[in-house]
């Protein structure tokens, strides 16, 4: 593992999905899911995986009642287990199992989702999209733009989400911490009832110290990680209305200190 500053922070957890390099690329594609088949625009693309762009409108079906369909729990019912996907005017078609859905208050009509391939892609698909496979391999270097600055604990910091005035919607473990990110693991969550509860809600994040709460802020849940090594394990990405103290930020490190 390469080590300093350049190392990309949220490799090891939120988007430590994939390693391979990615590579801008616009492309028309079809993802065929449970409920049909539903348009996307591709934003980037490795060997590992890719980043599609959803209108929210293609989301929603026309009989729904305004609010009553959350575009995080459609995107999660329609492609929960592996779907296909067909480049449009590239003649390929790949395997995907979906990772994370992103929301991006800045473009309230999209909704972002990555998927990974179910295999990697060979070189031949690769140059099928017009990409070199030499330049494909390595280790992608630098932060997302969504949330930044994250570090990761030695050891897991409990916190919990409230709604608004409410009780404890969900606790978890406190992975990373920046000036205005956070990231959260959950256990035995189910993605569509976390996405229902707590996207476009205003929420409230408590960092407890022992019994006590050490620090909290309002938050807005952007981005849900589908976590690989335990059934219901989710990551949740949280921007943050308030920057953590001092003392908190303390406690965590960046992961390539030694």
């Amino acid at each position: 593992m390469s080590s300093g500053p350049a190392t990309d922070p949220l490799r090891s957890f939120l988007w430590g999905k994939r390693y391979a390099i990615r590579h801008p690329l616009a492309l028309g594609v079809r993802v065929q899911g449970s409920q049909g088949a539903l348009p996307a625009v591709s934003l980037d693309v490795s060997a590992g995986g890719v980043l599609l762009r959803f209108n929210v409108d293609d989301l929603v079906p026309a009989s729904a009642p305004d609010g009553d369909l959350d575009p995080f729990v459609l995107v999660e019912t329609h492609f929960r287990g592996s779907c296909v996907a067909r480049f449009i005017r590239r003649r390929l078609k790949v395997h995907l199992d979906l990772v994370r859905l992103d929301y991006r208050p800045d473009e309230p009509g999209y909704l972002f989702v990555g998927f990974r391939f179910s295999r990697p892609l060979a070189e031949k698909q690769l140059r099928r999209l017009g990409l070199d496979p030499a330049r494909c391999g390595g280790e992608a270097h630098g932060l997302p733009s969504e949330l930044v600055e994250l570090r990761a604990a030695d050891d897991p910091i409990v916190g919990s989400l409230h709604l608004e005035g409410d009780a404890p919607v969900i606790e978890g473990s406190v992975l990373g911490l920046g000036k205005r990110s956070l990231c959260m693991r959950v256990e035995h969550a189910d993605l569509a009832d976390v996405a229902r509860r707590l996207h476009g809600s205003g929420l409230r994040v408590d960092v407890h110290e022992g019994d006590q709460v050490g620090w909290t802020s309002r938050a807005r849940l952007q981005t849900i990680g589908i976590l690989d090594d335990a059934p219901g394990a989710l990551e949740l990405g949280l921007v943050l209305d308030d920057a953590p103290s001092r003392a908190l930020r303390k406690r965590f490190r960046p992961p390539w200190a030694a």
